[in-house]
């Protein structure tokens, strides 16, 4: 393996990790509770599926990952989604792409009444979801040192979000646009 996959595969694997702990489903603190079993029902059969194939159909995004989170309390604090995108993206495409995607994320979240009375506030609004886009060529194969490798929000995106990259030198960085 070489350093520039190994980085990658650290970079991809770094960015999923933290994730995976703060938004779990069944929170080890309340115990599981039949009641999210209704909560993932509507979020993967109605929220997901209008979502995602909007996004495959329209924007060619192919959903790798996505689900919510308790963090800690007994409602949903976040709802996150992740994306493989097969092409090659400049900055004022990723902030387009980010979002159009952030966009249609909220609103469809916050059109669903089923899901509501899970939310822990309504309406959902930017700082309650967190969106990751990984990149490569259309190929399939990763995308040059100098080209962006990942798009992350992670933080209210109506202040400020980040590109995530890795810069020459394989080091893993991060570009604030905004």
């Amino acid at each position: 393996m070489t350093n520039v996959s190994r980085c990658i595969d650290q970079t991809c694997f770094s960015n999923l990790v933290p994730l995976a702990l703060c938004c779990t489903r069944k929170s080890n603190r309340f115990g599981y509770d039949p009641k999210w079993d209704l909560a993932t029902y509507i979020y993967n059969n109605e929220i997901g599926k209008k979502v995602f194939a909007h996004l495959k159909k329209e924007k060619k995004l192919t959903v790798c990952e996505s689900g919510f989170g308790l963090r800690g309390g007994d409602k949903i604090r976040c709802m996150h989604c992740g994306f493989d995108y097969f092409n090659e993206i400049t900055i004022i495409e990723a902030r387009e792409l980010v979002m159009e995607t952030a966009n249609l994320y909220l609103k469809v979240i916050n059109e669903n009444e089923k899901i509501r009375s899970f939310l822990e506030k309504y309406p959902f609004g930017p700082d309650d979801i967190e969106i990751r886009f990984f990149l490569f060529n259309s190929d399939g194969s990763n995308p040059s040192l100098d080209r962006l490798q990942a798009i992350s929000i992670v933080e209210p995106i109506s202040v400020k979000f980040f590109v995530e990259f890795l810069d020459y030198f394989g080091r893993f960085s991060i570009l604030f646009v905004g």
